[in-house]
């Protein structure tokens, strides 16, 4: 009886030892590369590469990053951001330009430079410093951008503010191929928003007036 428990118990040990396994990761002396399995956290000054990799807690990076099919929680970075396929379970902090294509980001985010956004998912508050390109995305909570030009293609918003950069352009925002917002507001007046290809706002525009060849605004 006595030796198989301690079968059992090396069967366990094994089992959990595969499954959180510690990512393989290899300094290079200016990029962090790391594969499949799972790290508690990173700090790294320098570039970062994520392939398959889970970060249980926070990851800090002051360089690029790049991320594959990988699972994170906080991320704080400095430097330019593309992802794909990932999962973000907490706050998201990047200063650096964003391309990000089937990611999912489940808490706020805040992005301090320019982002381009495809087939992604953002489930809270989202705050952008910086132009807006995204395609086929879903903003499930509220999105505010300061900027003077944003384009959105077959994508959808709730609650949209718009703040402008530069205070001699005005601000505008494409929405184009059947994209659709709930409220877009622009807080400093004379904004524009241009409807294409079947876009429509279900709500209102405050602050702002529509320019329509296809789509249209619904009170």
């Amino acid at each position: 009886m006595k030796k198989y428990y301690y079968v059992l118990w090396a069967i366990v040990m094994a089992v959990t030892t595969c499954a959180f396994a510690q990512a393989a990761c290899v300094d290079e002396g200016d990029t962090l590369r790391c594969g499949v399995g799972v790290l508690q956290s990173i700090d790294y000054k320098g570039n970062v590469v994520l392939d398959g990799t889970t970060i249980l807690d926070e990851l800090k990076v002051m360089g690029d990053f790049t991320a594959k099919n990988a699972i994170m929680n906080h991320i704080d970075i400095v430097g330019d951001v593309t992802m794909v396929n990932s999962v973000l379970n907490g706050n998201v902090m990047i200063v650096g330009d964003v391309r990000s294509r089937g990611s999912q980001f489940e808490s706020g985010t805040k992005i301090v430079g320019d982002a381009d956004f495809d087939f992604c998912e953002f489930h809270t508050d989202t705050v952008l410093v910086g132009d807006l390109n995204a395609s086929q995305t879903l903003f499930r909570g509220p999105l505010s951008i300061s900027t003077n030009a944003s384009y959105l293609t077959h994508s959808v918003m709730n609650e949209l503010t718009i703040k402008k950069q530069n205070t001699n352009e005005q601000p505008i925002i494409y929405l184009k191929e059947g994209s659709v917002a709930n409220v877009i507001h622009f807080p400093g007046g004379k904004g524009l928003v241009e409807l294409s290809g079947g876009s429509h706002v279900l709500d209102k525009v405050i602050g702002g007036k529509t320019s329509s060849q296809e789509g249209s605004v619904q009170a």
